[in-house]
């Protein structure tokens, strides 16, 4: 519990040092957290019709932040941003894959039991 309270301490220790009010950084800010966003929906199975709501339920609880105030995400653009986000990642694991030697194996010759 208490690396939890740490990690929670330090997290806020960093938010604290970006300056939220500067609008460039406003217009990255949204551009990340609809990338979190999106990646939450799709790490959690969460439906992509449920975007909208929870997009609109953020406003709600967040009214002073510019982020929350500026994402704008339905169905179709979490659709298409999960899309997208799975390219580049097959793309980098191509490459990765490419890159260094990997072997598979087919057998159950690592089974413990």
């Amino acid at each position: 519990m208490h690396s939890v309270y740490e990690a929670s301490e330090q997290q806020e220790v960093q938010q604290e040092t970006i300056p939220v009010h500067h609008a460039i950084y406003a217009a990255n800010g949204v551009a990340v957290a609809t990338i979190l966003f999106t990646c939450f929906i799709a790490k959690h199975n969460l439906p992509f019709t449920t975007a909208g709501h929870l997009v609109d339920l953020m406003k709600r609880m967040f009214p002073d932040s510019a982020i929350a105030q500026g994402m704008n995400m339905k169905r179709t653009k979490c659709t298409e941003v999960e899309r997208t986000l799975g390219r580049c990642v097959t793309a980098d694991l191509v490459d990765k894959l490419r890159e260094s030697k990997f072997s598979i194996i087919v057998d159950e010759t690592t089974d413990i039991n």
